[in-house]
């Protein structure tokens, strides 16, 4: 369970858990309610990571305990789909490379009471640097 421990600020970072983000790179923070379009490359990630060495494997040995392996860890890898998030906590990082800006995920949760934590923790990052 996400708590308001989970996160501190000192003078010169944000820190969630073992992860920090510097202060003065932080440009906004939010709180994104995702939707499915936001969880699919996650879900086709999972899939892949599951599915794509059997594949590759299959296609060298062709034996059909491989290829039911496959199968098998395909359909493993479709579950994801359940383990989507729906809210991120996302902090928009003014990058010192060519990376220039962009929206990082720190935290992505389902629970509604989280995501008041989450929310409390946009507000606080809000008044830095407002």
């Amino acid at each position: 369970m996400l708590k308001d421990d989970d996160f501190e600020i000192d003078h010169e970072f944000f820190h969630f858990r073992k992860d920090q983000y510097a202060l003065w790179k932080i440009k906004d923070a939010r709180v994104k309610q995702l939707s499915l379009l936001d969880n699919l490359l996650y879900i086709f990630f999972w899939i892949w990571i599951f599915s794509g060495g059997v594949w590759l494997a299959y296609s060298q040995f062709q034996n059909q305990a491989v290829l039911l392996l496959a199968l098998v860890l395909t359909g493993l890898g479709a579950f994801s789909i359940f383990k989507r998030a729906k809210y991120s906590l996302q902090l928009e990082i003014n990058h010192a490379d060519t990376t220039g800006v962009q929206w990082v995920n720190v935290k992505k949760t389902n629970s509604e009471a989280e995501r008041l934590v989450l929310e409390k923790q946009v507000m606080v990052i809000k008044g830095l640097k407002g």
